[in-house]
């Protein structure tokens, strides 16, 4: 089996690299933060293993002996009547060395008009997308776990139907106090089945290698984790046209920028940095904050502040339930907020 899964991880990474994005893919939903914990803590946590099944939705090697039995469901509040969701459950297949999870993730766009080029409306049409997964996870030498989860994903905008295989592998390991962790992932490679026209080629998945190392410190409670995601693709800066256009209304000329600072912004685009404050000997609560520079940047307003790009939320655990609440700000328009629920269930199929 240990084999088995590390042949697995080598030769998704090495089929994965191919597969550069090129500044647009489809499936996009798949990197959206699928839990109100992920949300809270800027997006993704791929460094941190605990009692908390969602986090297997960033890193499926995270997923170990204390999350068996647990069932978690996520909702998405999002703008215009969108729905979107996910599911997650694990099972012990082996004792305290091997598990399996299964999952279903969704967003619903809802109802839209179907217009042509005279902006003349034509009925209306709907739009949604699914995806239903399975992963496994594999302890070694236990500070060392391997993950992978297989998802099929189908996409139907209006008539237009594509379908996809979508593979996760991730890495896993913690030092002998488990104070300090790494993680490392490679998220959504795999392939489109089939595009959603016979007379355009397949498109690329929004593939992306992240890596990350988490902190617990000794005497307070509190971790915090550095990530840096798109190690596959060094530049992630998006020109803004609204730049250039403030300019040229008041007549200046458009300076070319430091190379320097070209280098600095690019780099911090690729960082995600979060926090949670631990309260309880059994973690009852927790308190979470993050911010990622990259949604910082293309979501501001320019010339203008906020607190886009910073998120929050808070997890409480009563009993056998664990609630969560997250909530980003992308812009001065408002944020998007989740919420999820955790609960233990029966702990083994075997």
């Amino acid at each position: 089996m240990k084999n088995l899964l590390c042949l697995f991880f080598l030769s998704t990474c090495s089929f994965s690299f191919g597969q550069f994005p090129g500044g647009k893919s489809v499936f996009n939903f798949l990197s959206s933060p699928s839990s109100a914990r992920l949300t809270g803590l800027g997006g993704t946590q791929i460094s941190v293993s605990d009692s908390d099944i969602n986090l297997i939705g960033s890193n499926p090697a995270v997923l170990n002996q204390e999350m068996t039995g647990k069932l978690g469901l996520n909702h998405f509040f999002l703008p215009g009547n969108i729905r979107s969701g996910k599911a997650v459950y694990a099972f012990k297949l082996v004792e305290n060395k091997t598990w399996i999870h299964f999952g279903i993730q969704y967003i619903h766009y809802g109802e839209m008009s179907r217009t042509d080029e005279y902006f003349q409306v034509n009925g209306i049409f709907k739009a949604n997308e699914n995806s239903l997964s399975a992963g496994i996870s594999h302890s070694i030498a236990n500070r060392l776990q391997l993950g992978t989860t297989l998802s099929f994903t189908q996409s139907a905008l209006g008539e237009f139907v594509s379908s996809a295989l979508v593979l996760d592998a991730g890495l896993y390991y913690a030092d002998s106090s488990k104070l300090t962790t790494f993680g490392i992932v490679y998220r959504n490679a795999g392939t489109q089945l089939n595009p959603y026209a016979l007379q355009i080629s397949r498109e690329p998945l929004p593939s992306d290698l992240q890596m990350a190392i988490s902190k617990k410190l000794r005497y307070l409670p509190f971790r915090f984790t550095f990530l840096y995601n798109n190690l596959n693709r060094w530049n992630v800066r998006y020109y803004n046209p609204d730049n250039e256009a403030s300019r040229l209304i008041i007549g200046e000329e458009m300076a070319e920028p430091a190379k320097v600072s070209v280098f600095i912004d690019n780099f911090f685009r690729h960082v995600i940095l979060n926090g949670e404050l631990i309260v309880g000997s059994n973690e009852n609560f927790k308190l979470r904050m993050g911010y990622n520079h990259r949604n910082r940047r293309e979501f501001g307003t320019v010339g203008i502040g906020g607190l886009n790009g910073f998120s929050f939320g808070f997890g409480l655990k009563i009993k056998r339930f664990s609630f969560d609440f997250g909530r980003s700000i992308y812009h001065l328009g408002g944020g998007l907020t989740q919420i999820g629920i955790t609960s233990q269930w029966k702990k083994s199929i075997f």
